[in-house]
């Protein structure tokens, strides 16, 4: 049951896949794919899919669940990183530009 469900919104997704594909060869610029007629539609069944997806979610963990007696684990997040110049760089990089 759970597998069919899966299978189901894999069907679905493909096929709204490439209906987003068409979408944008059709359409030339951002204007043009604002007012192209398929893009209210599009955007609904994405919507439509969205809490779809998360119910086959959860009924794909409860069978997990079912089947070893243990919650199937969470996603774990990444860790933050951030990105650029260290500390001393900056500070160097300071010194410089006051010239000391």
């Amino acid at each position: 049951e759970v597998l069919g469900e899966l299978r189901r919104l894999r069907a679905e997704f493909a096929a709204l896949q490439q209906q987003a594909f068409r979408i944008g060869r059709e359409a030339q610029d951002n204007d043009e794919l604002r007012r192209h007629p398929d893009v209210n539609n599009y955007v609904q069944s994405l919507r439509d899919f969205n809490p779809r997806l998360g119910a086959a979610a959860g009924g794909l963990q409860r069978e997990y669940k079912r089947a070893t007696g243990r919650r199937a684990e969470e996603p774990r997040k990444a860790r933050r990183q951030l990105r650029g110049l260290s500390e001393e760089e900056i500070r160097a990089r300071a010194r410089a530009a006051v010239g000391g």
